[in-house]
């Protein structure tokens, strides 16, 4: 009997220690959240507001190619007769 209570004490200290470690995981994941929310935050308000829309609206004109000069060498021998 005795045995069987000293078991069950040690579950209770295992569950106690991961709900523990659980609740103090949640806690830092929170922070962390908390804490990139508020430097979203911040960057946001710090961006200037855009006032209105702007179009831009341009007609590119294609430029005319010139064809590269080409310099072809051919050297003929004459077969030995």
């Amino acid at each position: 009997m005795r045995q069987e209570h000293t078991r069950q004490r040690r579950r209770r200290g295992r569950r106690r220690g991961a709900t523990v470690l659980r609740v103090v995981l949640g806690l830092l994941l929170a922070g962390i959240l908390f804490a990139l929310g508020v430097g979203l935050g911040r960057a946001l308000e710090q961006n200037p507001r855009p006032i209105g829309e702007r179009t831009s609206v341009r007609t590119l004109r294609p430029v005319p190619l010139t064809a590269e000069p080409v310099t072809v060498t051919v050297t003929v021998t004459a077969p030995d007769s």
